[in-house]
């Protein structure tokens, strides 16, 4: 699809949202996130993904919480099908966010925010 369509490509990149978009969250998006599911439960849908993600998070929330991660990114391994309902669950939440603009996933970082 590539190669045969290049901009729909484009535009489908720009409007899918995964996991390793979360990346892209403001403190303040970052929060409401925080508010709706429990350290633990973002850092099972953490599991396995980029050093990156996990660190971005980690450097985001207090000791305490950081600490709850920890023990899940780091913990004994966790069955494949809990790791992926976190990641639906988490990710069905961001994208009902983004419809309202509640979060914004800007992956080319040219959004200024007051």
């Amino acid at each position: 699809m590539a190669e045969s369509d290049p901009e729909v490509v484009e535009v489908l990149r720009k409007y899918i949202v995964g996991i390793e978009d979360l990346l892209y969250l403001t403190e303040d998006m970052l929060s409401l996130l925080l508010r709706k599911f429990d350290p633990e439960f973002i850092a099972l849908a953490l599991r396995g993904k980029s050093e990156k993600l996990q660190n971005f998070f980690l450097t985001k929330v207090s000791s305490r919480m950081k600490k709850d991660m920890r023990e899940v990114l780091e913990g004994p391994p966790k069955p494949a099908h809990e790791v992926q309902k976190a990641v639906e669950e988490v990710m069905i939440y961001v994208r009902e966010k983004v419809k309202t603009g509640e979060i914004v996933i800007d992956k080319s970082g040219s959004t200024k925010y007051v």
